[in-house]
């Protein structure tokens, strides 16, 4: 049983989808145990077996959790990489068209100074993850 002794609080390592567009990938990433039950673990609402970490409902290959101590199963890095992503491109593809319409219209003017810095530093965010894939 490799989830023996866990208790509501440890962290495990289980799948987490990142959406960008159509596609869409998994990571296993450290989350907390929210609940135990004599035969589960609960994390963020999905149900695990304690005796071999699969989920409950899941037929999928990656919808396994595993100990914090299978270093090899953990992809934090990858996720907040993805994740940045991700949250780069949906911020160009929110903010492209308002710009398009102010540019089109003179209206840049009237934007706050303050809004239009964090605007800035999205698109400089969203810039340097996409230099970085």
């Amino acid at each position: 049983m490799i989830f023996e002794n866990i208790k509501p609080g440890d962290l495990v390592l289980v799948p987490v989808e990142v959406r960008i567009g159509w596609n869409s990938r998994k990571y296993r990433i450290p989350q907390k145990v929210t609940r135990t039950t004599r035969t589960q673990i609960i994390v963020n609402g999905k149900r695990y077996r304690r005796d071999d970490g699969r989920a409950i409902g899941s037929g999928g290959y990656f919808d396994e959790a595993y100990p914090t101590t299978r270093h090899d199963k953990d992809e934090t890095i990858g996720y907040n990489a993805a994740k940045t992503r991700a949250d780069a491109i949906e911020v160009i593809n929110n903010v492209a068209p308002d710009l398009e319409v102010l540019t089109r219209n003179d209206r840049l003017q009237t934007i706050k100074a303050a809004n239009m810095l964090k605007a800035a530093e999205f698109m400089r965010l969203a810039v340097e993850a996409l230099q970085n894939e």
